[in-house]
């Protein structure tokens, strides 16, 4: 099976055909389930966001159509954004001098499943206090606002993998904070409109169970399945993902990590990051609502 590009524009017929099995999804429900939850949108009181159907079908696809879970979602996501506008209500331009320091990437091509994978390399910040705990957080949730536009990784969902070969304590401490764990875990789980397919941990220290220790007491049982240890063992990680998308780094026939890519499609789409800022929760507008469309960028 030939692997496809991430930047995927189009669904393949597999793609709509899985989107019917597994999701539920048809013509007919996807046209039923965007007008209830717009309906939903509009009887909340002091509650305005981008209400066109490129937008809500994130939410109804990833909780597989189940408008009142969508809608919650929805909810969840936006209350987040006001509560920590500093981290998760920004533009791509406001993390590109995180994206500069070659942190995180998503694979060129996706996985066996279609899905996309993220790799996250955690040692690089080791030395650089200049990047803090808050900055990670920006940058990877932007990403995964950006990248789930993508409609592959709608219905196919997407993998992380974290890389945290050389890790010291100290950075292991100072990027593992209560606020950031806490965000990850309320995010992955019910905000954020992602099918996650799986965490996967590579090149983890023995203390690495400080932090997951941490984190483990805010994740469903559902989740925690779906967390992978993998240490050294770069055989095991190769049982999850194909070695053609993987750098050279983790086992994989890709090459040198390539970050320029990734880099520039998600600093390309400054306009969609504006369109997904601007809201009213509860009265408060953040910064500028507005009523015209949400429109989607294209991926090459």
């Amino acid at each position: 099976m030939a692997l496809l590009p991430h930047w995927l524009k189009d669904l393949t017929p597999e793609m709509i055909k899985r989107a019917e099995v597994e999701l539920g999804e048809t013509p007919e429900k996807r046209k039923l389930a965007i007008e209830e939850l717009r309906q939903l949108i509009d009887d909340e009181e002091d509650f305005q966001v981008p209400n066109d159907e490129q937008f809500l079908q994130r939410f109804l696809r990833a909780k597989k159509y189940e408008v009142k879970r969508a809608f919650k979602s929805l909810k969840l996501y936006y209350s987040l954004k006001a509560s920590y506008p500093d981290v998760l209500n920004i533009l791509p331009s406001d993390v590109e001098h995180i994206l500069k320091k070659d942190i995180m990437m998503v694979t060129p091509k996706r996985g066996l499943n279609a899905e996309g994978v993220l790799i996250i390399l955690l040692g690089v910040v080791d030395d650089d206090w200049s990047v803090s705990a808050d900055d990670v957080t920006r940058a990877a949730f932007i990403s995964a606002d950006i990248g789930v536009e993508a409609e592959a990784s709608q219905i196919c969902g997407s993998s992380v993998i974290f890389d945290l070969n050389g890790v010291t304590w100290r950075t292991l401490v100072r990027l593992s904070t209560p606020k950031v764990l806490s965000l990850m875990a309320k995010g992955l789980q019910d905000a954020w409109p992602h099918r996650i397919n799986g965490i996967h941990v590579v090149n983890e220290p023995s203390y690495f169970t400080y932090t997951y220790n941490i984190l483990r007491p805010m994740l469903s049982r559902k989740m925690r399945k779906r967390v992978h240890f993998h240490g050294k063992n770069l055989e095991s990680l190769h049982k999850h993902f194909p070695t053609e998308i993987l750098p050279e780094a983790l086992g994989g026939k890709a090459g040198k990590k390539d970050f320029k890519e990734f880099r520039e499609n998600i600093l390309d789409r400054e306009k969609l990051g504006e369109r997904l800022r601007d809201f009213v929760y509860e009265g408060v507008k953040f910064p500028e609502a507005n009523s015209e469309s949400f429109e989607s960028e294209s991926y090459n």
